[in-house]
This record gives structure tokens, C-alpha cells and sequence, in this order.
């Protein structure tokens, strides 16, 4: 079977499931900028007859932590976005010699000195020991190793406000480096905003209630600083990266497991996917991988809660299965 046949009907099966996600967008591109595959299935929104296409635009979510000061920084794009991802402008200031990925970050972000430190047993330490923020870096901002938390993962967050996850720190550091922040709205290409073009494509959002049914709510870096992202930033022996990651907020996640036949680390994938490949996720459902090995970077788009949804997962892996099969 051809490789667009074959995702074609995996999308269109999941779509078609009992309580499937309404509309899922999938996508491959080779390192050539090339593409694979790209196939549409179901509806942008439940409540309307209009089908899922591939040019429909999608909130991003996380899946822009890699994206940067490049493109169409709007948080919305068409449904195969070039897959390259907010660090990047960090990363672009590593290679001037603005920042340092190991010297402690509070030099350039002095307010980071002022976070709050919330323990185990609910107490909350204002503002953090010392002794745990002097020696945050951008490196563990990008890593997510320094240390700051999700309400929606952590129960005890849940309760508490607490400021985003290390990559999000990033458009402070760089506005306070070079007087402009990480992303920033300068014209009619780079905005927060929709055209009417775009907003007609635009998916709508959905929501599982607690039964499980869905309803309607040019040469960026040099190549090195590029093999370097995909070095282990993690130091060996650090605890509980297998762990399962709890859904402390049920209506935006669902517990975040490693998949059968693989763990959390740098290892090649039953799938097909190489060793040290990357990948991330936005929470609507939006997941995708980048293979420098093979050459190959890959997408499913959706636009539901929870995250983690098996119905989006299992048509991802399952389609990147067949993208590898095929490149064989």
C-alpha cells in the first residue's frame, strides 16, 4: 500500500472510531524539506459539516517551545508546519556569545532570584532558598531540569499559582539581553492575530467530560549548535524519569505513561524512530518528532483535552510506523 493510502486509513479509522477525535492532521517531511505525507481526516469542530484539511490552522500550544523569532510567530499555522521548533532563538544568542548555556541565568534574569519554592508538604518558602535558584542556567531552562512545575501534573501545583516551565522563562532573558522579547509582533507576517483567511481554516477546540466523550470547546543555527540540542542535557541517575507523570487536573490530562516497548531516554523505537531523536507535544493533542538520523520529522495534529489522548497517541505511533516502513 502506498505511504498516503496507508496514513490516509489510519487517521480515517481513528476518526471514525467510537468517540474518536473529530478532526486529526498528519504529516512527515524528509531532511530535505521534502514532503513525505500529509493526510486530513474528520471534522475541524464536532457541531460542524466541515471536513478536516490539511491547510487548516491549529493553537500550537507547546509544540512552539522550539519556535522562535522565525516563520509565522503566531502560535497559529497550517497543519505541516515546518518542523522547527522557541529554544532556537536562545540557542541563536549561544552562538553570538550573548548567553552562556551554563553560567547562572539570574545574571540576565535577576528575577528569578524572586520565585517561591512550594515543598512537598504544601509550605510555601517566599521567596526560593538561594541555594536552588543561583545555580539555575539556560540550560536547565530549556531542559526543563531547573526545577518549576505544571498545576496540571503535580496536585500539590494545582492548588497553588506558579510561573510556566523553563522554556517559557526564555522571552524574559532574551528581552532583557537585546531589548526585544522572543517573539515579537512587528508586522502584518509576525502577529498574534488571524487573518480572515486564516480564522475560516481555524480548528475549533474540544473537551472529553468525565464520561470520555467529546464535545466542542534561511539558515537558523549553524549545524552544530543543531547536533548539540540533540545531546543528553540530563545528567545520568537523575530519579523518576520513568515515572508516570499524574494528572493532577483530569480535565487537561490524562496520566502521562511511557509506551509499551520503550522508556524515556535517548533509545531507537520499536517504531522506527533512531536513537537520539527528538520529540515534544502541545497539550491540545499536538505531537511530533524530529529523526536526524533518517532524515525525518513527523506531526499528528488535533485540537482536544486531555492530553495524552490514546485516541490521537495510538494513530501517531501507528502512522509513524508506516512512515518508517515505507522509507525502508
Amino acid at each position: 500500500m502506498a505511504l498516503a493510502a496507508e496514513v490516509r486509513s489510519i487517521v480515517e479509522k481513528a476518526v471514525s472510531a467510537p468517540n474518536g477525535p473529530a478532526g486529526l492532521v498528519y504529516g512527515a517531511i524528509d531532511a530535505g524539506g521534502n514532503l513525505l505525507v500529509c493526510e486530513a481526516a474528520g471534522r475541524r469542530a464536532l457541531d460542524k459539516d466541515e471536513p478536516m484539511t490539511t491547510d487548516a490552522c491549529f493553537p500550537l500550544y507547546s509544540t512552539t517551545k522550539l519556535l522562535g523569532a522565525i516563520g509565522y510567530a503566531t502560535g497559529y499555522y497550517s497543519a505541516l508546519i515546518e518542523l522547527i521548533l522557541r529554544p532556537l532563538s536562545a540557542m541563536q544568542l549561544v552562538e553570538q556569545g550573548q548567553l552562556s548555556l551554563d553560567e547562572p541565568i539570574h545574571t540576565l534574569l535577576p528575577e528569578i532570584l524572586n520565585v517561591n519554592y512550594l515543598g512537598p508538604d504544601g509550605f510555601l518558602v517566599v521567596p526560593a532558598p538561594p541555594a536552588y535558584t543561583e545555580k539555575i542556567t539556560l540550560r536547565m531552562l530549556l531542559s526543563h531540569t531547573a526545577g518549576f512545575g505544571y498545576g496540571i501534573f503535580d496536585p500539590n501545583l494545582a492548588d497553588h499559582w506558579r510561573r510556566g516551565g523553563g522554556p517559557d522563562e526564555l522571552s524574559g532573558t532574551r528581552e532583557g539581553t537585546l531589548g526585544i522579547p522572543l517573539v515579537n509582533e512587528i508586522d502584518d507576517e509576525i502577529t498574534f492575530h488571524l487573518t480572515p483567511t486564516q480564522e475560516a481554516k481555524l480548528v475549533a477546540q474540544h473537551q472529553r467530560a468525565e464520561d470520555g466523550v467529546l464535545r466542542v470547546s534561511g539558515m537558523i543555527l549553524k549545524e552544530e549548535t543543531v547536533k548539540s540540542m540533540f545531546d543528553n542535557q540530563v545528567p545520568d541517575g537523575v530519579p523518576g524519569l520513568g515515572e508516570t507523570i499524574i494528572d493532577a487536573r483530569p480535565e487537561l490530562t490524562y496520566p502521562v505513561h511511557t509506551p509499551p516497548g520503550m522508556r524515556k531516554g535517548w533509545d531507537a523505537l520499536p517504531t522506527g524512530r533512531s536513537a537520539n531523536s527528538g520529540a515534544w507535544a502541545g497539550l491540545a493533542n499536538l505531537y511530533y518528532t524530529v529523526d536526524p538520523t533518517k532524515g525525518v520529522a513527523t506531526m499528528i495534529m488535533s485540537q482536544s483535552f486531555p492530553f495524552f489522548d490514546p485516541a490521537v497517541t495510538g494513530p501517531f505511533l501507528e502512522a509513524e510506523k508506516a512512515v518508517y516502513a515505507w522509507l525502508k
